[in-house]
């Protein structure tokens, strides 16, 4: 059974029985109940931005490897489609060795993202999972990943340094 939970700033559907954790959605950086003005100090790697009455953060983003809820570890397996469609405040990511898919669209559209650190243990990457991010500059696809969909990196126009796995085993068009 999947229990949906909050945990640092992320929704989670967590997995009694497999003790796994997929990543829903990222609260994003702008002002809201859900993001309170304390994360400000909490958080050393954020930009505020001054827009009227409405701040706007650009953040870097570390997935966790694992949670821990009701004292019980989950380890964070994936992450959901468009779990960060269209997050405008996203900067850098990293996303740990125990994420093993990044779902469809779960990067699309967030066209701030400059840095992504994808490690060791992801085999799959979705269609679109990363169109659309215009500033994204190089990326580097660990030996791990065997699958990279449909349009992964359409429409980054900044792309110009991809380190492809040599294990990749399905390649589909318009990368």
């Amino acid at each position: 059974m999947n229990t949906i939970i909050s945990f640092n700033n992320f929704d989670f559907a967590i997995n009694d029985d497999s003790k796994e954790a997929l990543l829903l959605r990222h609260y994003r950086g702008y002002h809201n109940e859900n993001f309170p003005d304390s994360f400000i100090e909490e958080s050393p790697n954020e930009i505020l931005l001054g827009l009227g009455d409405c701040k706007e953060r650009l953040l870097s983003v570390s997935v966790p490897e694992t949670i821990v809820y009701n004292d019980v570890t989950y380890v964070v397996s994936g992450i959901s489609a468009k779990a960060f469609e269209r997050d405008q405040t996203l900067v850098e990511l990293f996303i740990p060795g125990s994420v093993k898919f990044i779902g469809d669209k779960a990067f699309s559209c967030c066209y701030n993202l400059e840095r992504v650190c994808l490690s060791d243990g992801i085999t799959e990457l979705g269609e679109y999972s990363f169109s659309w991010c215009e500033k994204l500059q190089s990326i580097e696809i660990p030996d791990t990943v065997v699958s990279i969909g449909k349009c992964a990196f359409r429409m980054c126009h900044s792309l110009t340094n991809v380190k492809l796995s040599q294990s990749i085993s399905e390649l589909s068009d318009y990368v």
